[in-house]
């Protein structure tokens, strides 16, 4: 996440806009502020929505690790006693999980994209 970020600040600050913004006598800390990081912030929360999914899908080996209980412990459970049903609703409340993490962060990409106008 912080690479793509990084990257993502990177060709942000390599565009014209940015370069104008230095002609005018703008501050260094103005532009990163005020123009870079609000066109770098959409990606980051587009990959933030990807990483609560991912997160949310690996929590099975933190759980069985450190025997807490949870969904995770429960699916490993529910695998060792051959229990489909809840093996198949363990899935489904992670892939929910997945969309809505993925749902939400489509929203604060919308509400945060700088060229809607």
């Amino acid at each position: 996440m912080a690479r793509v970020t990084r990257s993502r600040m990177i060709d942000v600050m390599a565009q014209p806009y940015i370069l104008a913004g230095k002609a005018r006598g703008l501050k260094r800390s103005q532009l990163v502020l005020r123009h870079a990081v609000r066109n770098t912030l959409p990606t980051f929360a587009s990959i933030g929505g990807l990483q609560i999914g991912y997160l949310f899908g690996g929590v099975i080996f933190t759980e069985i690790i450190f025997n807490w209980p949870g969904i995770g412990l429960q699916v490993y459970d529910a695998i060792l006693q051959r229990d489909i049903p809840m093996i198949q609703g363990c899935v489904l409340v992670v892939a929910v999980v997945f969309v809505i993490g993925n749902l939400l962060s489509d929203i604060a990409v919308y509400a945060l994209d700088p060229k809607k106008g």
